[in-house]
């Protein structure tokens, strides 16, 4: 059963590619959708990046790496979540190949597993430095400030990633959520909305979710329960879809049996949910009922769940150098990757 129990975001481990955050002056603007981005720049007030001559497209880098060994190792090592070997692995990779920005990133990752985020912050903003634009270390450190509750720069780096590829659904569906975190749905709605026609199934979902969430925060409730029942179909073991589908239906006759339906999928689906427990109750007898009638499971237990698991650990999303096959037919950036 997949429920978000708070707003999931994505952390990367691929390529994206955009500006650069170093040194020492802090300039503030205010962009169109509202946020206030603060862009650390060098002491000439001016933002800078790696000369064009010193940028490394994802598909360089990964072929750069083919015959490195302990980048190799080191990446088995991250997936299978021994992220102590993986940084020693990413270390010596990084030996043979100083500059790499996939490397780095893979190093930003781990380190931020191992929760030295200080150290992942560091790696992050050295891609950029080094390499220059890059895509994944723009997310990473988007994820990073926003988990850190600094929505302006996270905001900085989820645009510069849009700029590199503006159908990635990644970035729309982080970017969509950080504006639901700061109370902004009419500008998470658009990102959403993308994300859920973007993003490969388990994405889908949680961006289709997010996006009835924004459309009822903007007044527009069939809307926002047309999204919720397109999460549902795509990923049919997810309960939260159901829970704010089910509260946002009217209190007519109509509306409080159609509620009591989407409870008890709930309950099927999580036997222990407290809060689809009550409010299946509260709902019996706002429809005249005089006890509690749970349905039997069995009635109710031949849902057509998919073979999607759990919910991450994690919320957000990484992103490695693996293409992200949910842009299958999006506009590629300027190298071909994120």
């Amino acid at each position: 059963m997949l429920s978000d129990s708070s707003i999931p975001i994505l952390l990367v481990a691929g390529v994206l590619t955009a500006g650069l955050v170093t040194a020492n002056h802090v300039v503030t603007s205010r962009s169109n959708d509202g946020l206030v981005v603060q862009v650390t720049s060098e002491a000439s007030g001016a933002n800078t990046s790696a000369p064009a001559a010193n940028r490394v497209t994802t598909a360089q880098a990964r072929a750069a790496l083919s015959d490195n060994v302990p980048f190799q190792a080191g990446r088995t090592a991250y997936r299978d979540g021994r992220y102590d070997e993986a940084a020693a692995r990413f270390a010596a990779a990084a030996d043979r190949a100083p500059d790499n920005p996939m490397v780095q990133n893979y190093q930003g990752l781990t380190a931020r597993r191992l929760g030295r985020e200080d150290a992942a912050e560091r790696y992050w903003k050295t891609v950029l430095d080094t390499n220059g634009p890059y895509g994944a270390a723009h997310l990473n450190l988007g994820l990073l400030y926003t988990n850190h509750e600094r929505p302006e720069e996270a905001a900085h780096h989820y645009r510069r990633a849009l700029a590199l590829n503006p159908n990635h659904a990644r970035a729309h569906y982080n970017f969509g959520l950080l504006h639901l975190q700061t109370e902004r749905p009419s500008q998470a709605v658009s990102h959403l909305e993308r994300a859920s026609r973007l993003g490969s199934n388990a994405l889908r979902a949680k961006a289709a979710h997010h996006h009835g969430r924004a459309l009822l925060a903007t007044g527009q409730p069939e809307a926002a329960r047309a999204a919720f029942r397109e999460a549902i179909s795509v990923q049919p073991d997810y309960a939260d879809p159901r829970m704010a589908l089910a509260s946002s239906l009217p209190s007519d006759s109509a509306g409080l049996r159609e509620r009591a339906r989407w409870y008890r999928e709930v309950m099927t689906l999580a036997p222990n949910h407290d809060t689809a427990r009550a409010r299946y109750a509260e709902t019996l007898r706002k429809m005249g009922a005089d006890s509690l009638r749970l349905p039997p499971m069995a009635r109710f237990g031949q849902l057509n769940l998919g073979p999607f698991g759990r919910r991450p650990d994690r919320p957000l999303v990484e992103v490695s150098e693996l293409v992200d096959r949910s842009n299958a037919g999006a506009a590629p950036n300027m190298d071909g990757t994120f």
